[in-house]
Parts: structure tokens; sequence; C-alpha cells
């Protein structure tokens, strides 16, 4: 599914103001949309990059015209992997850490390595963590393996891949094979080929969806959702641009926060200065959790109609917006739930230019 958010707030109070920085995201929202990710491209992966991206789990590259691009099919280094991990899965220690020759406290992965090590996730090699070495299948799914092993159920081992020899990842990869982590090529893993950063995404979204040791209270997310969106509909009925931007800041991450930011100014650059819009949305509707896990949730809202009065000039028109459509939200590094993502059950919206972003 095409990444995807409605702004009718930020666009709203956007009509009646110029341009100001303040408002912009320090990562706008075309920086979460790949050129190289597309059902087409990675039909195998696709979604579980898209939402990785849109969560800023991962980020992607961008080339010298400004274009953002995964190489999901690239391989993935060990240092890049085990970032990734420590990303998804919200992870943390205070254990002490092994030291490795080749991991230097200025390092990017540094920290990522050192939360890692301390949680007995990676061991190294000769008192090498070899950071820039592209990691195998075997060790990619032994340490997704370790990273969740105390908040995942692992069913009896069942299949076994007939070229997996038994040694100390045996067990790491039919235990992730069981409970569906993994899947392998018919009757064999591979563990000696080298991981693709498709792969790895696909295998750590498995899993997280499966820590279930300490599960957020479901009521009290529905609740925050719910007040969050009453609270951006009367900022944005209101022409209120600092409660939006406190909103925005202080409800949300990843690509919400960034469309949401960049919303605020996108209307006048879209439409100039005679276009005005103004909008009313339910106050009742439906919120109900779909799924959860210990760090990210999905939620559904139905039966919200927002009702849109827009004018260019002389003309004008109105139109009713079914916003029902599914909320992903994540905790943050500070136990805080946040919402980085909107999809809408209504696709036909995405053929609006004033309600979607495409590149």
């Amino acid at each position: 599914m095409k990444k995807f958010r409605v702004f009718l707030a930020g666009l709203m109070t956007a009509t009646l103001l110029p341009f100001n920085a303040a408002f912009a995201a320090e990562k706008t929202s075309d920086m979460y949309i790949a050129e190289d990710v597309d059902p087409e491209s990675i039909p195998f992966a696709y979604e579980e990059i898209d939402d990785f991206m849109s969560a800023d789990i991962i980020d992607g590259k961008v080339d010298e015209e400004g274009y953002v691009y995964v190489k999901p099919y690239d391989n993935i280094t060990r240092a890049q992997f085990v970032k990734m991990l420590v990303n998804a899965l919200n992870l943390k220690s205070d254990a002490p850490a092994k030291t490795f020759s080749d991991v230097k406290a200025n390092d990017w992965f540094a920290p990522y390595v050192e939360i890692a090590s301390g949680l007995g996730i990676v061991n190294g090699n000769n008192g090498k963590f070899n950071p820039y070495e592209k990691i195998k299948r075997n060790h990619m799914a032994a340490f997704i393996h370790r990273a969740v092993k105390a908040d995942v159920t692992f069913n009896p081992i069942g299949k076994t891949f007939t070229d997996v020899p038994n040694d100390e990842f045996y067990t790491p990869i039919h235990e992730a094979a069981a409970n569906g982590i993994i899947n392998g090529y018919g009757n064999t893993f591979k563990p000696y080929a080298l991981a693709t950063r498709a792969q790895g995404i696909l295998m750590i979204h498995r899993a997280m969806w499966q820590q279930k040791s300490d599960l957020p209270n479901e009521a009290e997310l529905e609740s925050f959702l719910r007040s969050h969106i009453l609270a951006e509909n009367k900022a944005a009925e209101t022409m209120d641009t600092a409660e939006l931007t406190k909103l925005y800041n202080s409800n949300t991450t990843g690509y919400y926060r960034a469309m949401g930011l960049d919303s605020l100014v996108m209307y006048e650059d879209i439409y100039g200065e005679d276009a005005e819009m103004t909008m009313k949305a339910d106050e009742e509707f439906n919120v109900d959790t779909l799924s959860l896990s210990n760090n990210y949730a999905k939620i559904e809202v139905t039966d919200i109609q927002y009702y849109l009065e827009m004018k260019f000039g002389n003309d004008s028109f109105k139109m009713d917006v079914d916003m029902s459509g599914e909320y992903s939200l994540k905790k943050d590094a500070n136990g805080q739930w946040k919402i980085y993502n909107f999809v809408p059950y209504d696709e036909d919206l995405e053929d609006m230019p004033l309600l979607s972003v495409n590149k």
C-alpha cells in the first residue's frame, strides 16, 4: 500500500499563513518515500520496508538529485543489521559489554554493538566484531533469536532444513522457522549465504510482532489515539498552529510527524494565496485495536467523517471525506507511545493531490 497520510489539520491552517520554516520537520516527509520500494519491485517485503521507514527504524540513502533509495536487494553488513535490530526492538542494556578491537567509541555503530553485546546478542570472534563484514543468514537468524527469546514463546521444532548442520545455529534457525520468523527456500535455508537488507527487515518485522511479554493496555492506547485525533481536529478548526505543532511534536514520530509539520506549509505552496479551506470533523467515531506487541500497535478508526469547504478565488466546492483507516503506533526509547503512520481505507483519496504525497 502506498505510504499515505491525510493532514487536513495542517493544510487548513496553512491556508491563511505564509511559509514558516519553524513548522518544518527536521526530516521532511519526502525522505520517507523510496524510489526503489514499491509493490512491484519488492513484492515480498514492501509492506515491511515501508513500515520500517515510516517508523524511523531505517533511513534511505539520498542521491545527488535528492531521491531516496533503500536498496533492498543489497547485502547488509553486521553493523547495519545490529543497528536495525536494536532500533526495531527498542533494545536497551546496562550490562557490561564486550570490548571489540574493531569497534571504536566514535564509530556510528558503536552504541548499537554495545547494547547488543551487553544483552548477549553478539559475541564476536577472536576479540573482533567485524562490523563491515556482510552478515550471513545463519548469524542473522541467531541474532534475532537471541534478541527476542525472552519475549517470544517458540513453538516446538517441526520442519528442519536439510542444509543446516547440528551446530550453534541449529536451534535458533529452526525455532525461528517454527514461529514463521524465517521461511527458507523449501527444504533449505542457505545458512552461509549473505543476507539482503530486505531479508533482514522481513525477519525482524515478523519477530517484533511476536513479542508479547509486556503488552500495553488496549484501552489506554485507544484513549490516547482518540484524544489525539480530537485535539488535532479541534486545533485545525480554530486554526491553532501552535497547538498543532505541539501535538505533532509530543504525540507523533516518524512519517506522521514529518508530514504533520510539513502540512502546515503545504497548502499555500500548492494552491496560492487566494485559496482557503475550512474543515469540520465528527467527534463520535470508533477506535478498535487490531494487533499489539510489546512495542507496536495497529489501531483502526472507523465511522469518522470530515466536512471540507475549499475556495479558490471566486470558485468553491464542498466535499465529505470518510477518514476511516489504520493507525500505526510505536513505543519510543522513553517508553512513550507515538503515532507514526496512518493509512485510510478509501484508496481513492490517494488520487487527490491535496491529500496525498507522491514524488
